[in-house]
């Protein structure tokens, strides 16, 4: 599973290269797991991989609950620029990124969520992206911009995994255990 989720590109290759370590070392759950009912999923590493997902996942609440109250403090000015762009693609980006200074992109963890297009004129057009690629140069045009820019938190997934794991040993399956916890069964 992890070599295909690296190939599709939906991580990389340390984070493969982990799952697969945790493959070989823990293909079960371990016996001191405080884990006390069975898990849908019973095989340690896959556990661990979707703890991981869950808990990557939980980073775009806090990052829209960072951004509510930036809202509510510009007083809705955070799109400024991009009136152009369609409302589905600023509320993803409300989601998953955050207004920064653009001099931090060059030496941080954040990804671009933003590009640049200069026109014949001279004049800069922002864009939002979506999709951006951790491999992608910050864009030059990016340092003429005043203000901020939207980027993304390019934590690495070994950070999400280690979470991960440390729930699959405290806890099994996280998604699980909140199922059975939101729908118990009958006795």
């Amino acid at each position: 599973i992890s070599l295909l989720l690296f190939y599709l590109g939906f991580f990389g290759g340390a984070d493969a290269k982990a799952l697969i370590c945790l493959s070989f070392a823990m293909p079960a759950y371990p016996s001191i797991s405080i884990a006390q009912f069975n898990s849908m999923l019973p095989i340690f590493p896959l556990a661990v991989l979707v703890n991981a997902v869950f808990a990557a996942s939980m980073l775009t609440l806090v990052v829209t609950c960072h951004n509510i109250i930036e809202y509510l403090h510009v007083r809705g000015e955070m799109f400024r620029g991009f009136e152009h762009e369609p409302c589905w693609k600023k509320m993803l980006v409300f989601i998953t990124g955050v207004r920064i200074n653009p001099k931090r992109l060059k030496n941080s963890h954040y990804i671009p969520l933003e590009y640049t297009v200069k026109g014949k004129s001279g004049e800069v057009t922002r864009y939002l992206r979506v999709s951006p690629q951790i491999e992608e140069e910050c864009p030059a045009h990016i340092e003429v911009l005043n203000g901020q820019v939207w980027a993304t938190p390019g934590l690495p997934f070994l950070i999400f995994m280690t979470i991960g794991f440390v729930i699959a040993l405290l806890l099994g399956d996280f998604v699980d255990w909140m199922l059975i916890l939101l729908f118990p069964q009958p006795r």
